[in-house]
Formats: C-alpha cells, structure tokens, sequence
C-alpha cells in the first residue's frame, strides 16, 4: 500500500498531461523549463518529485487490462537493462490487439503524446485515490502511415513501367538537356576568294 494521497480523477491528471506538453527534457529537472520523466509524471499525478523507484510509495501495481488513462507504465532503474528507468502515462489503445498504446512521456527531447508499442516491460500501476471513470480504457485507432502510390509511366518503346511515389513527396522532374546539332563550317564564298588567296601567298614559305 502506498502513501496517502490526496483524491484526484482521471480526467483531472489527464487536463494536467494535457497542459504540460511541450516542456524540455532536462535530466534531473523539476521545473516548467525542464523536467525529466519521473518529475514529469509526479507533477502530473499531483505529487512531490519523486523518481521511477520511488513511485511505488504512492501507487498500486495493476494489470495491464486493468489500464486506464492517468494510470502509469512504470519501469523501474532496476527492471532496466540500461539503468535509466523510464515512466509514461497511459491514456488509450491504438489497437483492437492493445499492442500499441497512446501516452504522454517526458521524453529526449520534449514532453510529448503520440503513440508507442506497448512494452511488457514496463509495469502498469494506478496513483493512490485515484477516481477513475469507467471500467474499461478507450481505444482511439491510431492514423495509418501514408501508403506508397504506384504511378504508371510509360517507356520510350510503348510498354508501361512502374515507378513508386510516396504521398506527399514532392517530385522533381528529370532535367532535360538540349542537344544542338554542331554548325557546319561554312565554305568561303566567291567574294572573299582573292583576299584569302593573297594571305596564302604572303604565308607561303620561300623556296
């Protein structure tokens, strides 16, 4: 059992998720100009700065079917293999399967929410006197990445090629490059003929 907590709703810690996004992320932070993840969660939850192994004190490990939003995905210094620890917010289901996950984290380098694959890893928990509302987490599909378009081309000799176009992408057209035909050397006309017999004769070598 966790420390007692003053009573907060679910859709009071999600508001406070919601108003601080974009905040930097700064290692050991604890300020509006940067925090890092656990102080982020703690001010979200309405607590004092606690740290991902001290979190425990003020919440209850839950399944994960049990996760609703407010709630935390919570991996402690110990269960991480790199020694960081992290924690994130859930708030909904990106799929039917509830393998990707909605959330908000502070994360290198801002605050954020977006959607993730959900990692086992990391244990789900619920703040002290928490008011949760409904018994169950929202699911809000998450948009498909841009397909890639197929355009038809045509080749020189008639056949049709593909080439692959991403949506969106902006295409430059090929340069094309002007060739002109070389100018043919134009043979002296009649009228300068004896002006340039003349030069030969000067340049003629001397016998």
């Amino acid at each position: 059992m966790g420390e007692r907590t003053a009573p907060v709703s679910t859709d009071a810690v999600i508001a406070n998720a919601a108003s601080l996004l974009g905040i930097p992320y700064v290692w050991g932070g604890n300020t509006t100009s940067g925090m890092d993840c656990s102080a982020w969660v703690s001010r979200v939850w309405g607590l004092t700065r606690q740290t991902t192994d001290t979190l425990s004190r003020f919440a209850s490990p839950i399944s994960k079917d049990q996760l609703l939003p407010g709630d935390a995905m919570n991996l402690t210094t110990r269960a991480d293999p790199r020694g960081y620890g992290h924690v994130r917010l859930f708030a909904a289901w990106a799929n039917a399967e509830r393998t990707r996950v909605w959330v908000y984290e502070e994360t290198p380098r801002q605050s954020i929410y977006h959607v993730i694959a959900y990692d086992a890893r990391y244990t789900p928990m619920r703040r002290q006197n928490m008011i949760v509302a409904g018994v169950s987490a929202p699911m809000i599909a998450a948009p498909a990445e841009a397909p890639a378009q197929v355009a038809q081309t045509s080749n020189s000799n008639g056949s049709s090629g593909q080439r692959s176009k991403v949506a969106g992408a902006r295409s430059t057209p090929a340069r094309r490059i002007w060739r002109s035909a070389p100018r043919p050397r134009s043979r002296p006309g009649r009228r300068h003929a004896p002006a340039l017999r003349a030069r030969r004769r000067r340049h003629r070598p001397r016998r």
